[in-house]
């Protein structure tokens, strides 16, 4: 029973160590943005909640996959904010929050469609109803 103790101690020992040491991979957990929804040329405070055991050092909005806009945390409602305004013309876009933790992993929230009201709709003078398929698949965008 003396040399099992001994034994058992390294053991234990050798997983708490191996615990220890194991890397964290894996970025902070996002809210879906709140609100969904926004009005052309008029800001729209959107914000999210993050969490990550070792904290979370930074959020960002993307909108469309291509604006990004930085966000602050709120330390009084714990949640990370940003005032954006749609001045892009498009009556929908993709709207979520990126966040880095403090050991640098980063994660993608999750992606939302939200309609932006009173966006105007693009027109144009070009009649393309004589165009072929192949005509049409090359302009557009």
């Amino acid at each position: 029973m003396r040399k099992i103790i001994p034994l058992l101690f390294l053991c234990l020992s050798f997983l708490v160590v191996q615990t220890a040491n194991a890397a964290d991979t894996i970025g902070p957990v996002i809210s879906i943005v709140s609100p969904l929804q926004a009005t052309y040329t008029i800001p729209t405070l959107f914000s999210v909640t993050a969490s990550d055991a070792s904290g979370v050092a930074s959020c960002k909005l993307l909108v469309s996959s291509v604006h990004e806009a930085p966000m602050t945390l709120n330390a009084t409602s714990s949640r990370w904010e940003v005032s954006y305004t749609f001045i892009t013309i498009r009556s929908a876009n993709s709207i979520r929050a990126v966040c880095r933790d403090t050991l640098g992993n980063e994660t993608k929230g999750p992606s939302k469609v939200i309609p932006v009201a009173d966006a105007p709709i693009a027109t144009s003078d070009v009649d393309a109803s004589t165009w072929t398929r192949e005509q049409i698949v090359l302009t557009s965008p």
